[in-house]
């Protein structure tokens, strides 16, 4: 026998669940769940765990533990030159050679 049989009230849709789920959501996951606005509870759910894996993968390769952080400091790599200035020096010099 079913529970809901005296609780009916307390049954909702799927569509319903789904809404409640996602509008409770952190915001960051929320705007990647709903874009594809999920229309059942287990959808949205899945979408949640896809978009919170993403997110936490971002921020973990955006992090530099402090011990790497001074390492990176002390052996910084120069900013590339800009050889197209250097190569208009080049070629005016071989112009005025002419």
């Amino acid at each position: 026998m079913s529970l809901l049989k005296f609780a009916p009230h307390v049954a909702i849709s799927d569509e319903a669940q789904a809404d409640q789920f996602i509008n409770g959501l952190n915001p960051d996951v929320f705007t990647l769940v709903n874009t594809g606005r999920p229309d059942t509870f287990a959808y949205a759910l899945n979408r949640a765990k896809g978009a919170e894996a993403g997110l936490l993968r971002q921020r973990r390769s955006q992090f530099v533990p402090p011990d790497a952080r001074a390492s990176q400091e002390e052996f910084q790599i120069p900013p590339p030159l800009d050889l197209t200035l250097e190569a208009a020096v080049v070629e005016r010099k071989i112009s005025l050679q002419d």
